[in-house]
């Protein structure tokens, strides 16, 4: 075998490291510093303290400043919601307040409140659409948005070690279905129906098995009972072949110029079946993607809902500012859109450009 050699400015010989392909590897000396670079494009001054709503930013003694002036807004609450509609706020009377003064969603006293609501009983969670949740009536939906995050799931199920608490009949891969690689898979030794029987029944309103199948579909089962599953690397919906007492066994088979099956994963109710040792999956946020009040349904991005589950809403709080008031009610100009009859509105002591307070004045005037 040969060694390749190097020799150093001192005259003495050194082998070279080379990687698996003989290609020599080889580190660069530390060079002499170079000449300091052009200086970059100046950056942007900093922002004058205080900004305030409707604040113009100029130029005024020789710095930046925050020009036009600024008029401190009393505080107050006022209320209750009488009705919310449409961007509009009812009282039973209200004073004038400044246009895009700020508003909250409070109680009585001033103190910021949230609510949330549940939607009917699910009547139907898939299997045919998972992610499309038939209610038994349209309570409250009309309290819920699109883009509400009404869960928050893990991406896996580790509620135990689902490789230990079951049996194989036989395992050959040194790999198990539960390893939470869903690029490995299990494959029983050659010529034989190895069966995986879980130690207590998994329960649930959807059931998906991802599978590698050869030539056949013969020899995949669901609880002892034949399932038919289409050629090649895909995920099953096997949930018609799951009675009322949950997913019991699973069985695939190997036999080699004939058929065989390799499991990958499992899901149930849109989770993978991890085992409780190995490091937890993502968190993922289940987002209400439409709402049919007609139908009644509401479609989900995903979720673990069963029948019998409600959905809820995520706690809301309205928040705003004021177009204009007539009196008796608020039209918004920033809204979203999260306001309830019976609690309070409250104007936070804030400053507003003194412009925008001269313009209400004015129009109170000539409206007066």
């Amino acid at each position: 075998m040969a060694i390749l050699y190097g020799t150093t400015a001192d005259g003495d010989s050194l082998p070279v490291e080379v990687n698996e392909f003989g290609q020599l590897i080889a580190q660069g000396l530390q060079g002499q510093p170079g000449a300091e670079g052009p200086p970059g494009p100046p950056g942007l001054p900093e922002l004058p303290p205080d900004p305030f709503e409707g604040a113009i930013l100029g130029w005024e003694n020789n710095t930046l400043a925050w020009l036009g002036g600024s008029v401190p807004i009393p505080g107050g609450t006022y209320g209750p919601i009488l009705e919310y509609s449409n961007g509009i706020l009812f009282f039973e009377s209200i004073p004038v307040l400044p246009s895009r003064a700020e508003l909250l969603m409070t109680n009585a006293q001033g103190e910021v409140v949230s609510w949330s609501v549940n939607s009917a009983p699910i009547v139907k969670f898939g299997p045919q659409n998972p992610l499309e949740a038939s209610l038994q009536s349209d309570l409250n939906l009309n309290f819920f948005q699109i883009g509400d995050v009404v869960q928050e799931v893990n991406a896996y199920n580790q509620a135990q070690i689902w490789s230990e608490t079951g049996t194989f009949t036989y395992t050959s891969n040194g790999k198990n279905a539960f390893d939470g690689d869903i690029s490995t898979s299990w494959l029983p030794i050659a010529d034989k129906r190895s069966t995986y029987t879980f130690a207590e029944p998994v329960l649930g309103a959807t059931y998906q098995v991802f599978l590698e199948v050869s030539t056949s579909n013969a020899g995949f089962q669901i609880n002892g009972q034949d399932v038919p599953v289409g050629l090649g690397r895909q995920l099953h919906d096997v949930t018609p072949w799951v009675d009322a007492g949950g997913l019991r066994s699973i069985q695939i088979a190997y036999f080699p110029g004939q058929y065989s099956q390799s499991l990958f994963y499992l899901v149930v109710d849109n989770q993978i079946l991890v085992d409780a040792n190995l490091p937890p999956g993502p968190v993922e946020q289940i987002k209400v993607t439409d709402i049919a009040p007609s139908t009644p349904s509401m479609t989900l991005s995903g979720g673990t809902y069963k029948v019998g589950d409600r959905i809820f809403s995520p706690d809301k709080s309205g928040v705003g500012s004021v177009g204009s008031t007539t009196g008796a009610e608020i039209v918004l100009r920033a809204d979203n859109q999260q306001w309830r009859a019976g609690f309070y509105v409250t104007v936070p002591e804030q400053q507003l450009a003194a412009r925008y307070v001269a313009a209400n004045r004015l129009r109170n005037e000539r409206l007066s």
